[in-house]
């Protein structure tokens, strides 16, 4: 004979409304719950994000500062400059006024070295234009630009400045020589010492003439060009720091500056 089986029936004596009041309960708590948790990272984004704004604000309040300065740096160096410029307009004329070599420098540049077996028999100082046109002719003056009145006494220099350079910049000075030697070695030795002080930027040698049977002294002649002086295009700097006009060394005999 079978056992008869356990059957267990859960009878709920609550009512339908009470379940269903609880129900919603628990809704309403996850409800909370997820409306707290939405509000407290919309609350500390806000946190942040105020945080960042100010930082920013700080930032461009920074830069603002700075770019103020900058600003009133630049228009007291652009003040500064408007007021070197006529300054430095006569001081490139007071230097440009120093650019011819004296005469006397040149000729003792030439003499001084000159050993006594040779004796000079022509010694001319010439000006020769760097710009020739093609028959040979020196071209005109080119023209200068004219200044406007407005501009008053500051631009008076800068205009005198424009024209000297039109007249002297395309103009060379140069030594022509003429002499004897009895002893030729000398000859050469003498215009080394002549390319070594400065002054000149080439020294050529001419045609040197023998004596018969080499009895006598032979005749040469000599092309020395003499270097840009002071403000001009391949001059020297106003003074070295020896207060010695100072010119550069590269100067050999039949070569280029």
């Amino acid at each position: 004979m079978a056992e008869p089986e356990n059957i267990t029936t859960t009878i709920d004596f609550l009512p339908a409304h009470y379940r269903e009041r609880t129900t919603k309960r628990r809704t309403d708590l996850w409800r909370l719950l997820v409306v707290g948790l939405l509000g407290s990272v919309v609350g500390v984004s806000a946190l942040v994000a105020h945080q960042m704004h100010n930082q920013a604000h700080a930032e461009l309040v920074a830069v603002e500062l700075l770019q103020a300065g900058s600003d009133a740096t630049n228009a007291k160096l652009a003040d500064l400059q408007a007021k070197m410029k006529p300054l430095k307009a006569s001081a490139d004329l007071f230097t440009y006024l120093r650019h011819p070599w004296p005469k006397s420098q040149i000729l003792s540049a030439v003499v001084q070295p000159l050993p006594d077996s040779i004796t000079l028999t022509r010694l001319h100082i010439v000006r020769e234009s760097t710009d020739k046109s093609q028959n040979g002719q020196v071209p005109a003056r080119p023209a200068v630009a004219a200044t406007p009145a407005a501009a008053g006494k500051d631009a008076a220099p800068l205009s005198d400045l424009q024209r000297l350079r039109a007249d002297y910049d395309a103009v060379k000075f140069v030594v022509l020589l003429a002499g004897s030697v009895t002893e030729p070695t000398d000859l050469y030795e003498y215009l080394g010492r002549l390319g070594d002080q400065g002054l000149f930027s080439r020294v050529e040698l001419g045609p040197v003439e023998r004596s018969p049977n080499n009895q006598g002294p032979s005749r040469f002649t000599a092309r020395l060009t003499v270097r840009p002086a002071y403000g001009q295009p391949g001059g020297p700097a106003p003074t070295s720091a020896a207060g010695s006009p100072a010119v550069a060394q590269t100067n050999r005999i039949g070569g280029t500056p």
